[in-house]
C-alpha cells in the first residue's frame, strides 16, 4: 500500500570501528604531540639538563655574590643577586625556573640575610623584599614558559595549516582533473556528434553527386541495359519497354518515346514510354504515316508544327491530347529500314541537332537490339525442332509423328541404291514424305521436271496427288491412280512405329498398248502455258510399262519400303535404348561421384568384404583416410591390418573375428591407422554388419571407417581448456579475494589519516579562527570542506567496487526491499515532506542487500532532485515482460536534459553543482553496476522540469507477485 514518510533529513554516520573521535580527544592528542616534539619538560633528557643549569646558575651567583663581598664589601641584593636569580628564572621557565627560585631564596636567607648562617630572618623589610623577589621569580619563569609554549603551538599550527592548504590545493587539483576529463569527453563527444553531422552532410553531396552522374549516365545506363537484353529470356517488349523509357529520360522534356516495327502493311507499337496503358500490340496503318515517310526516304526527320502537314498523320489516342510535333529515326537492318523510333511532343518545337544525333543513337541500338532479338527468335525456334525430333527419336515417351521421314532415313544411301536399279529395271522410283517433298528420286522424265513441278499449279496437282490419292493404303500393299496431270503413278506405304511417315513411288508413265490422249495434254499445254511442241516431245519420252512389269517392281518397291520401316524404327529404338543406357550411366557416374564426393567431405569411407571368394572392396575415402592414392593397390584385409596402429592390431582383428564367431550381426570399435606417407597417426570409428545367406552363414561384410581425429582433438583440447579454466577460476577467485580485501584495507588506510586531518582542521578551525586574518580562515574552511568530501568519495569508491559482488543465487522480494528502502530514508523523505508510493512487486532472483541498495539510491535521488515549491511524488512499479521484470521509479522532479541522459550513468558524472545538490556522483553507476551483475539493464526516460522514470531490468524466476 502506499506509504508517506516525513521528518528530519539529517542523519549521523557512525564507523565500523566505533563513535567518532570527540574534541577533547583531540586536545588530548595535541597535548601529547606538543610534548613529545620538543618542549625541554616533556622529555627527561632536556629536563636534567635544565634542572642542572638553573643548580649552576644559583650556585655560580652565590659564589659571585660572595666574592664582590669578600673584596667591594656588603652590597644590597637587588644589585647583584636579585638579577642574576631573575635571568636565571626566565631563562630556566617553567619547573627549573621554580626550583630556581626555591634555592635562590634559600641560599639568599642562609648566606646573604641576616642572621647570616640560619634560615631566620630578622629584620621585616627582608621578609617583604624576599616574598616580593620569590613572586617575581615564580611570575617571570611561568610566563616564560607560557610563552615559548605559545610560540610552539603557533609554529605548529601553522606547519599543519600550511600542510591542510596544500592537501586542499591537490584536491582541488584532482577534481579539477576530473573536471578537466569530464569536459575532454564532452568535447570528444561533440567532435563525433559533427563528425557524425559532416558524414551525414556528405551523404547527402554523393546523394546529389551520384543523381547528376544518373543524369549524365544515361546512355551508359541505356547501352547497359541493350547489352544485358542479349541475355534476358522476357520478351522483347519488355526490353524494348526499358529502352524507350531510358530514352525518354535522355530528352527529358518530350510526352512519348515510341518504337515501331513494320509487318506488311501496317507498323506494330514494339514498345513505347510516356502513354500509360496500351494493349500489348497496337498498329496504324503504314500509308499517311510520318514514320513510313522517314522510312523511305531512310533517313531521320522531323515535323514542328503538325499543323503545317495535314497529309501526314500522328500518333492519335482517343480520349488524350494530340501530339503537335514528332522526331523520327529509322531502324535498321542490313542497311535496310524496318521500323522506327519515334519522340513525340504535345506542344510545337523545334529539334537541335543534338537531339537529332539522340534519336538516331536511339535508333540503332534499338535496331541492333530488334533484330538480335529476332534471330534469337528464329534460333529458338530451330533449337525446339530440334530438340523435338531429338526427343521424339530418344525419349522413351517420344512422339515419333513429330519426326519427318528425313529424320528417319539415310537419303543418300538409299538414293544411291536407287540409281543402280534404275539402270538395271528403267523403272522410274521415288521416296516422297507424307509433305509431297521428294526425298529420293531415279529415273524422273522431262515431262515432270520440266513442266509439272515446274509450275505452280501443276507442282501443286502433283503434291496432292502424292498425299491426298496414296492414302489409304495399307502396309505391304501397293494402289495404282493417276494424278491429277493425268499420268499412272503406284504408291506403297513406309510406316515407322505404326506411324505413316511417306510413299515409295513409282510413277509418270503409261501402260504398254495404252492409247495417248494428245488434245487433253495439248489443252492442258496451253492451260499452263508450256511449250506445246516441247511438251508433247517430253510426253513422247514416257516410258510404257507393261502391268507385270508395273507389279514385280511395285512387289520390290513394296518390300523396300517394309524394310525401310522396320530398319527405320529399330533405329530409333536402338537409339532410345543406348540413349537410356547413356542417362542410365550418367545417373550411376553421378550418384558415384556425389558418394565418394559425400564420403570426402564427412571422411566416411565404407568397404565390403565378400567372404565366398575373398575379395576386399575400399572406397576412394577409406583410401585416403589410411593416406593412399585411391585404388593405389589392390585392398586386401592384411593389407586392412598393416594400416592399424600396432597397439591396436590385435583388438581390431578380435573384434572382427569374435563377431564372426559369436555369430553377431554387427560391430564397431574405436582405433588409430597409422598413415603409409610420412606416419601421421589419425583415429577412425568402424562400424561392421554381417549379411547372411539362407542358411545362416556370413557371406559377406559391410563396413564404414569414419575418420574422427579432429573429435579426438577437439575433446582433448576441450580437457585441456577445463583444466585451464579450472585454474584460472580458481586464480581469478583468489584474485577477487586479495583485490576486495586490498579495497578494504586501502579504504581503511586512507580513512585513518583523513579523520587525523578533519579533526586537527576542526580545532584549528575552532582555536584559531579570528586570530589569524581572513585569508588564514577561509584556507582553513577549504581544507576542512576537501577533507570530508574527499572522506565521502573514499566511501563511495569502496561501495562502487563492492558493488555487484553479492551472490545472486537467492531469491529477494522486491517489496520487503523496497520497504528497507524507504526505512533508511526516512528522515530524507520526511524532511522534503515527500510520498513514496509502490504496487505489489515480484520475487526475483537477485541479492536482497544490493537489490535494496539500487531501490535505495533511485529513491533517493528521487526526493534530493525535487524541483522548489514542489512536494516530491515518488511511484515504484513492476511490469511482467518475457523471461524478465521491468521495474520503474517515477518521481516528479527536476527531469534531465536529453543531451546528458547518456552520460548520467557513469562514475563521477554530476549535471548540478556541489553547491545545488551534495553528492559524489557514484550513487547512479552503483545502481548499472548492480542490475548488470545481475543479467539485466538500467535505462532512463526524462523531460525537465516535468521529472523522470527510471527503469531496470532483471531476469525473471517464475515466481508470483510478493
Amino acid at each position: 500500500m502506499p506509504l508517506s514518510l516525513a521528518g528530519n533529513r539529517r542523519f549521523v554516520a557512525r564507523d565500523a570501528h566505533g563513535p567518532p573521535a570527540g574534541r577533547s580527544d583531540f586536545r588530548r592528542n595535541a597535548r601529547m604531540n606538543l610534548e613529545a616534539d620538543g618542549v625541554p619538560r616533556s622529555t627527561w633528557p632536556g629536563l636534567v639538563l635544565r634542572y642542572a643549569l638553573t643548580v649552576a646558575m644559583v650556585a655560580l651567583a652565590s659564589v659571585a655574590r660572595w666574592r664582590l663581598e669578600r673584596t667591594v664589601g656588603p652590597m644590597p641584593l637587588f644589585i647583584t643577586w636579585y638579577p642574576a636569580v631573575l635571568i636565571a628564572a626566565t631563562v630556566a621557565g617553567g619547573g627549573p625556573g621554580v626550583v630556581t627560585t626555591l634555592l635562590s631564596v634559600l641560599a639568599a636567607d642562609y648566606w646573604f640575610i641576616s642572621p647570616i648562617g640560619s634560615f631566620k630572618i630578622d629584620a621585616p623589610h627582608d621578609v617583604v623584599a624576599t616574598v616580593i623577589f620569590a613572586g617575581m621569580c615564580l611570575f617571570v619563569s611561568l610566563l616564560a614558559e607560557r610563552l615559548r609554549r605559545l610560540r610552539w603551538v603557533q609554529a605548529f599550527a601553522d606547519a599543519k595549516a600550511q600542510e591542510s592548504v596544500e592537501l586542499a590545493h591537490q584536491n582541488e587539483e584532482l577534481v579539477q582533473q576530473s573536471e578537466e576529463l569530464a569536459r575532454q569527453n564532452e568535447t570528444i563527444s561533440q567532435q563525433s556528434a559533427e563528425l557524425t553531422q559532416q558524414n551525414e552532410e556528405l551523404q547527402v553531396r554523393s546523394e546529389e553527386i551520384r543523381s547528376l552522374n544518373e543524369d549524365l549516365g544515361n546512355r551508359e545506363t541505356l547501352l547497359q541495359k541493350m547489352l544485358d537484353s542479349a541475355r534476358l529470356s522476357s520478351a522483347e517488349e519488355l526490353v524494348m519497354r526499358e529502352i524507350c523509357a531510358a530514352g525518354m529520360g535522355m530528352f527529358g522534356d518530350v510526352a512519348a518515346v515510341v518504337a515501331y516495327e513494320q509487318e506488311g502493311q501496317q507498323l506494330t507499337v514494339r514498345a513505347q514510354a510516356g502513354l500509360g496503358d496500351l494493349p500489348s500490340v497496337t498498329r496504324k496503318p503504314l500509308e499517311r504515316s510520318f514514320a513510313a515517310l522517314v522510312m523511305k526516304e531512310n533517313r531521320t526527320g522531323s515535323l514542328n508544327d503538325a499543323s503545317l502537314r495535314p497529309d501526314l498523320a500522328l500518333l492519335a489516342i482517343p480520349g488524350r491530347p494530340r501530339f503537335d510535333a514528332v522526331l523520327c529515326a529509322p531502324l535498321r537492318a542490313a542497311g535496310q529500314p524496318f521500323g522506327a523510333v519515334a519522340v513525340y511532343s504535345r506542344c510545337k518545337r523545334s529539334w537541335t541537332d543534338e537531339q537529332f544525333r539522340l534519336a538516331e543513337w536511339l535508333a540503332a541500338q534499338c535496331g541492333r537490339i530488334l533484330e538480335t532479338l529476332r534471330l534469337q527468335r528464329d534460333l529458338r525456334a530451330s533449337e525446339q525442332r530440334v530438340r523435338l525430333k531429338l526427343d521424339s527419336i530418344l525419349a522413351p515417351e517420344g512422339d515419333i509423328g513429330n519426326l519427318e521421314l528425313a529424320d528417319i532415313v539415310d537419303t543418300k544411301a538409299i538414293q544411291e541404291l536407287m540409281d543402280h536399279f534404275y539402270k538395271l529395271a528403267r523403272m522410274p522410283m521415288a521416296i516422297i514424305d507424307r509433305k509431297g517433298k521428294v526425298l529420293v528420286g531415279a529415273g524422273w522424265q522431262d515431262i515432270c521436271t520440266k513442266f509439272h513441278r515446274a509450275h505452280p499449279e501443276t507442282c501443286r496437282h502433283c503434291i496432292e496427288s502424292d498425299t491426298r490419292l496414296s492414302s489409304g493404303v495399307s502396309p505391304g500393299d501397293f494402289k495404282l491412280y493417276k494424278c491429277k496431270n493425268h499420268m499412272w503413278d503406284v504408291a506403297t506405304p513406309i510406316l515407322v512405329g505404326g506411324q505413316h511417315m511417306g510413299n515409295v513411288f513409282s510413277g509418270q508413265f503409261f501402260f504398254e498398248g495404252e492409247p495417248l490422249e494428245y488434245e487433253l495434254f495439248r489443252t492442258q499445254a496451253r492451260q499452263y502455258g508450256f511449250d506445246e511442241k516441247d511438251y508433247l516431245a517430253a510426253l513422247e519420252r514416257v516410258p510404257r510399262l507393261s502391268r507385270e512389269q508395273m507389279e514385280t517392281g511395285m512387289a520390290y518397291f513394296t518390300k523396300l519400303a517394309g524394310m525401310i520401316s522396320k530398319l527405320s524404327y529399330s533405329n530409333i529404338k536402338l537409339a532410345r535404348s543406348l540413349t537410356e543406357r547413356d542417362r542410365l550411366m550418367e545417373s550411376l557416374n553421378e550418384s558415384r561421384e556425389q558418394l565418394n564426393r559425400a564420403q570426402e567431405i564427412a571422411h566416411l569411407g565404407s568397404w565390403e568384404l565378400n567372404l565366398v571368394n575373398n575379395r576386399l572392396s575400399w572406397s576412394d575415402e577409406v583410401y585416403r583416410i589410411f593416406g593412399l592414392r585411391p585404388q593405389e593397390f589392390g585392398a586386401t584385409y592384411d593389407a586392412f591390418l598393416e594400416a592399424i596402429h600396432p597397439d591396436d592390431r590385435a583388438a581390431v582383428d578380435a573384434a572382427y573375428s569374435n563377431s564372426l564367431r559369436d555369430g553377431r550381426s554387427s560391430y564397431e570399435i574405436e582405433h588409430r591407422v597409422v598413415r603409409k606417407a610420412g606416419g601421421e597417426v589419425r583415429w577412425v570409428h568402424e562400424k561392421c554388419a554381417h549379411l547372411q545367406d539362407v542358411d545362416g552363414r556370413v557371406i559377406r561384410s559391410i563396413g564404414m571407417v569414419l575418420d574422427i581425429t579432429e573429435r579426438k582433438r577437439q575433446e582433448e583440447a576441450l580437457r585441456r581448456s577445463l583444466r585451464q579454466f579450472e585454474v584460472l577460476a580458481e586464480e581469478l577467485a583468489r584474485s577477487n579475494k586479495d583485490l576486495e580485501q586490498f579495497a578494504y584495507v586501502t579504504s581503511h588506510d586512507l580513512k585513518e589519516p583523513l579523520r587525523m586531518v578533519t579533526g586537527f582542521m576542526g580545532l584549528l578551525k575552532d582555536h584559531g579562527q579570528g586570530r589569524l586574518d581572513a585569508k588564514a580562515d577561509e584556507y582553513i574552511g577549504f581544507a576542512v570542506d576537501a577533507s570530508l568530501r574527499m572522506q565521502g568519495l573514499v566511501d563511495d569508491l569502496l561501495a562502487y567496487s563492492r558493488a555487484g559482488r553479492g551472490p545472486a543465487t537467492e531469491s529477494a522480494d522486491a517489496s520487503l526491499a523496497v520497504e528497507l528502502a524507504l526505512k533508511n530514508l526516512s528522515a530524507s523523505i520526511k524532511e522534503a515532506a515527500g510520498a513514496v508510493a509502490f504496487e505489489p512487486l515480484p520475487v526475483v532472483m537477485a541479492n536482497e542487500l544490493e537489490l535494496t541498495q539500487v531501490f535505495q539510491n533511485l529513491i533517493g535521488n528521487a526526493i534530493k532532485f525535487r524541483r522548489p515549491g514542489v512536494l516530491p511524488q515518488v511511484h515504484v512499479g513492476a511490469k511482467r515482460e518475457p523471461n524478465r521484470w521491468v521495474f520503474s521509479v517515477r518521481d516528479n522532479g527536476i527531469g534531465i536534459a536529453p543531451e546528458y541522459i547518456g552520460k548520467i550513468f557513469m562514475i563521477f558524472q554530476r549535471l548540478h553543482t556541489r553547491e545545488e545538490y551534495p553528492g559524489t556522483g557514484v550513487g547512479l553507476a552503483i545502481c548499472k553496476k548492480i542490475v548488470e551483475r545481475h543479467g539485466g539493464r538500467i535505462w532512463v526516460e526524462s523531460r525537465l522540469e516535468e521529472g523522470s522514470v527510471f527503469y531496470f531490468i532483471i531476469p525473471d524466476n517464475g515466481k508470483e507477485l510478493g
